[in-house]
């Protein structure tokens, strides 16, 4: 019997996958794990991450680290001076990304998995997953839960934008 290297056991794992559109599915509302931020120990915590800086010049346990932090996951080397521009608080990050030529779109295009969801409010979340009945999962920090990691069923048409990051 001939065995599969580790990357090879891999890609099979990952292309079981992924359906006939190549988006990853899962099953609707089904909780995200909060498994790779590296400060989520921190969090939650009054002050949040204490106003301290993450690698990526964002404060800990706030939005902007957590999509910073999924970002670079994906080998997007993301900064909060990513392409030149200050991306600064979340309510700056559409016109960040307009300033660093990062596509984006309104919410009635179909975003895919790894896009940022924008919000005007002052909020960004990161697509776990594209539904077919057209909802998406996203997770995020410091939104219902403060300073503290949470994931939500939401309507594309509640998000103002997705903005979409592709690895370098």
């Amino acid at each position: 019997m001939k065995k599969l290297s580790l990357s090879s056991v891999l890609l099979l794992a990952g292309l079981s996958l992924i359906g006939v559109s190549g988006a990853i599915a899962a099953p609707a509302s089904a909780p995200i794990p909060n498994r790779y931020y590296p400060f989520a120990g921190e969090c939650p915590n009054p002050s949040g991450g204490a106003m301290r800086p993450d690698p990526w010049n964002f404060f800990k346990c706030e939005c902007t680290s957590y999509v910073a932090s999924k970002l670079n996951r994906r080998s997007v080397p993301f900064t909060n001076q990513y392409k030149s521009p200050r991306w600064g608080n979340a309510s700056n990050w559409s016109n960040a990304a307009k300033a660093a030529g990062i596509p984006q779109d309104d919410s009635n295009v179909t975003p895919r998995f790894g896009d940022v969801a924008w919000f005007s409010s002052g909020h960004v979340a990161y697509v776990e997953s594209v539904l077919p009945n057209g909802t998406i999962d996203i997770s995020e920090y410091n939104y219902s839960s403060r300073h503290d990691y949470g994931t939500r069923n939401i309507k594309t048409s509640s998000v103002s934008k997705f903005i979409h990051f592709y690895a370098n």
